[in-house]
């Protein structure tokens, strides 16, 4: 487990300079930059950028945090790229598209890092993940020694705080975002995927940074915060956001879920600035619940279903023995009647492809079928995958 204390700074504007001295603080009280960043390493400086908005809107990491933490890495020798996957293609014309409305194009002008043009896609193993054990993410993690994740203090209403933790989905490349949410169809299972990605990467993510100096509140309203926080482990860094906005930590499922597989412990100290200054009783946030509440999650789980390898049963050699009935873990399988007696239906809207029923299915007359859809979009990525 990554040391869980988390080092809060106050910063009341986004001014590089000031943000420099600041994270310079908060780095000394970690133990120094030097401990986590060797000379002419190789940074990937993770920001989110997943809506690709203006700063403006609280939406995306601050440019001013980036410059300042690229800075601070050059000072140590570092050669930094940022680098993230927003939400859509993942190509050049919609990262240039990107890196100019979040301005990441003038934190990259200070010269003190680059932005990613690699637009390859790299398969990464996981035999132990909870949601996932392969992964398709960006391959400039390849080319990275270490990487800084720096999210921003944003909440949705379905996922809650995005925070530190949930950042890395930002990983995951292009529109593969889209059928994973699907695959993800509560968020106890979205949270998992996002820890196994963190578990497949725990060795290069020496620091997270967590940009709250403006939040954005569930009802899209901005929140001035007035804060910074630093430290090594994304979890203990979400559990003290979350008492910055008065919520328990221990009431969240992301937090749980987290604490529940070892990844961070609720006793951690708070190192820097005083945190109950900071308390806000009245901040708009809704707590994230067992099933994600989205009025796209249908035409997702469609998407999903009509791109994947999928079960298929022939209701005339169907022999309504109601196994497969019992095998699905989704209940996603039904029994109706026909002149040629009772057969098994599945709901393609509920049905996760785990293959119980093919592997359970007495009779083995139970078949999968690959839709010309899949492999369109498997042989797209084999061609980005480097």
């Amino acid at each position: 487990m990554k040391n869980p204390n988390v080092v809060l700074k106050i910063c009341k504007e986004y001014n590089a300079k000031t943000i420099f001295s600041a994270l310079e603080e908060a780095f000394n009280l970690l133990g120094g930059l030097s401990k986590f960043i060797k000379p002419k390493a190789k940074v990937l400086i993770k920001p989110d950028l997943y809506y690709g908005t203006e700063p403006n809107l609280a939406n995306t990491t601050h440019p001013a945090i980036i410059e300042a933490v690229a800075e601070l890495l050059n000072s140590q020798g570092a050669n930094c790229i940022i680098a993230d996957s927003p939400n859509g293609d993942f190509n050049q014309y919609v990262l240039d598209k990107v890196y100019t409305k979040t301005q990441m194009l003038n934190a990259s002008n200070s010269g003190y890092a680059t932005l990613n043009t690699n637009y390859d896609i790299c398969v990464f193993e996981n035999p132990l993940g909870v949601s996932a054990k392969r992964f398709y993410l960006i391959d400039a993690i390849n080319d990275a020694d270490v990487i800084i994740n720096i999210g921003k203090f944003r909440c949705d209403n379905n996922l809650g705080l995005i925070g530190c933790g949930q950042n890395l989905f930002g990983l995951v490349a292009g529109k593969i975002k889209n059928l994973i949410k699907a695959r993800c169809y509560t968020s106890k299972k979205f949270f998992n995927y996002n820890i196994d990605i963190f578990d497949t990467l725990e060795n290069k993510i020496v620091l997270n940074i967590l940009d709250g100096i403006v939040s954005h509140e569930t009802n899209k309203d901005q929140r001035i915060l007035n804060t910074i926080l630093v430290g090594e482990n994304p979890y203990s860094i979400d559990c003290t956001a979350l008492k910055i906005i008065n919520e328990n930590p221990e009431k969240n499922i992301f937090i749980q879920e987290a604490v529940t597989r070892q990844k961070m412990e609720y006793n951690y100290q708070i190192l820097g600035d005083n945190i109950e200054q900071l308390i806000k009783v009245d901040y708009n946030y809704s707590n994230p619940t067992s099933y994600i509440f989205n009025k796209s999650l249908n035409s997702l789980q469609r998407q999903y279903n009509s791109t994947q390898k999928r079960v298929i049963i022939p209701y005339k050699n169907c022999k309504g023995c109601k196994t497969c009935l019992t095998a699905c873990p989704t209940h996603a399988i039904s029994i109706k009647s026909s002149p040629y007696g009772e057969y098994a239906v599945i709901d393609y809207d509920k049905c996760i492809n785990c293959f119980e029923c093919v592997k359970k299915c007495p009779y083995k007359i139970i078949e999968t079928k690959t839709p010309l859809k899949y492999k369109i979009i498997a042989k797209n990525i084999d061609k980005k995958i480097k």
